[in-house]
């Protein structure tokens, strides 16, 4: 079961995604979402007892850095790094049965006409 809790962003280990993966027209929008008070879902961090290591979220908090935030809301997973890549690796596999179903049944329509 998961913790949500308002994390001090300094405490957050991004090593799961290089930041040259973002895409800044989203982290610019997300910021100026936030400077306007918008409030966004919290972000997902997994923590195996030392380490805070961000799961979901990176667009979120590279726009509250740029904002100078010092903490984010988070939702606070119990577990390793391995753990966490796990489960992106299980996401990803979803990802990828979900685009081979929709390709399947585009090919088939593609076949009846």
């Amino acid at each position: 079961m998961a913790d949500l809790i308002r994390l001090p962003i300094r405490l957050i280990r991004l090593d799961f995604q290089p930041e040259e993966n973002l895409i800044q027209e989203t982290v610019e929008e997300f910021t100026a979402l936030l400077r306007g008070g918008h409030s966004f879902p919290p972000i997902t961090v997994y923590f195996d007892g030392e380490i805070y290591w961000l799961f979901d979220g990176f667009h979120r908090l590279r726009a509250s850095r740029k904002l100078r935030r010092r903490t984010i809301e988070a939702e606070v997973v119990l577990g390793t790094y391995a753990d966490m890549d796990a489960e992106w690796k299980k996401g990803l596999e979803a990802v990828k049965a979900d685009l081979r179903a929709w390709a399947e049944t585009e090919a088939a329509k593609a076949r009846v006409k």
